[in-house]
């Protein structure tokens, strides 16, 4: 049997629009049409997710607007702010499920990695990889790998589990603020310097399967941003389309040789709408490449 990619839709509501957002909807429909992938509308999370991570001070900003400048520290508000941000938190939650079916799920919007739990940041009114994270030690998977490989420094999810054991914090990127090492397990590299491709794929074959090795995750979230373009205005990576290919296929064949289940959001994209389906078209495809290299059932990862 041919297995699909689940894909999870969140209602961006009045953001649909925009093009920052638009591209997580045309990229499922480009997945759904090109048979890859099912699309699947999300479920609502809770407050109660919310507040797993962020501060109820904060939370109230979100729902009532008040004050404007916490309110709007995430992105411009408007009175349905907080539903858009449930339906993506939900549909990112639906992607762990079934990525501890399948093996591998997606969620098709950014992930939050810039919002703190006391305020958002750039995109960011929520850090859905943060409430992800508690959110698989609900199912009773502790040991959890972030890899983060957006062009920008994941500041808020950093700044949400200072001192964790359990946690494993893979940074690789070009541009960081606010940066921070904390006494969690973590691997930060700033390739600003010298953005080479060569270099920064040589380090990541070179670091990641080391991680996994040592630190023995059950499970990964995957910011599998696409800022790292070289086609990107005022790239601060430089990747090429073929560099983003070998980067894509080398996590998912090293997550799903290892039979580390991973659920993965597309994070940060900065080009035409047109580029960036196709940027993250490339995940899609090897994410559903990979399917056939894990098993079938829930048990695999809890045990």
């Amino acid at each position: 049997m041919i297995k699909t990619l689940h894909l999870f839709l969140p209602d961006f509501g009045p953001l649909a629009e925009k093009d920052v957002y638009r591209r997580h909807i045309v990229t499922g429909e480009r997945a759904k049409a090109e048979g890859i992938a099912t699309l699947t509308p999300s479920r609502s999370a809770r407050i109660e997710d919310l507040l797993l991570v962020h501060t109820p001070k904060y939370i109230g900003a979100l729902r009532s607007g008040e004050p404007p400048e916490l309110a709007s520290s995430g992105g411009v508000w408007f009175p349905s702010w907080i539903d858009v941000s449930l339906s993506v938190l939900g549909a990112f939650l639906d992607a762990i499920d079934s990525a501890l079916v399948h093996g591998v799920s997606g969620m098709l919007g950014g992930g939050g990695h810039h919002a703190y739990p006391d305020h958002g940041g750039a995109l960011s009114p929520v850090n859905d990889i943060a409430i992800g994270v508690h959110y698989l030690r609900s199912k009773g998977l502790r040991r959890v790998l972030v890899l983060d490989l957006d062009a920008h420094f994941g500041n808020g999810t950093v700044a949400s589990f200072p001192d964790d054991p359990d946690l494993f914090l893979f940074d690789f990127h070009g541009h960081a603020s606010d940066f921070g090492h904390p006494d969690t397990p973590h691997l930060f590299k700033n390739f600003r310097v010298e953005p080479d491709a060569r270099l920064y794929l040589q380090a990541l074959r070179k670091e990641l399967p080391t991680v996994i090795d040592e630190f023995q995750p059950q499970a990964c979230l995957y910011v599998a941003g696409m800022d790292v373009f070289s086609g990107t205005p005022n790239p601060p990576l430089r990747l090429k389309i073929p560099d983003i290919e070998k980067r894509e296929a080398f996590v998912f064949e090293v997550l799903s040789n290892q039979k580390v289940p991973v659920a993965y959001v597309h994070a940060g994209g900065y080009a035409s709408v047109e580029t960036l389906v196709g940027l993250h078209m490339i995940t899609a495809r090897f994410a559903h490449g990979a399917l056939t290299l894990y098993g079938s059932t829930r048990i695999n990862w809890l045990q």
